[in-house]
């Protein structure tokens, strides 16, 4: 993890993105986003659905900026 991660404050600036591959039906994506308030929170959720053998890919992402979100500090300009 980057220097810049600031992991102590509170507000919804976590976000965790996944794609689901269903080769059944002839490898059809489907994206899917959780939004959390922790780091902590984003990883333990990051790592069950990492586990499932339809995750295609996943990342954690920390929010730059946003119209319904907290702006994670790190990204945050100085006044």
């Amino acid at each position: 993890m980057s220097n810049l991660i600031c992991t102590g404050h509170e507000g919804r600036s976590w976000i965790v993105c996944w794609t689901i591959q269903t080769k059944a039906i002839g490898y059809v994506d489907a994206d899917y986003y959780e939004v959390f308030e922790s780091l902590a929170e984003a990883r333990q959720r990051f790592d069950i659905i990492s586990r499932k053998d339809s995750t295609y890919v996943i990342t954690i992402c920390a929010v730059m900026h946003s119209s319904d979100y907290e702006t994670h500090p790190a990204f945050e300009e100085t006044q």
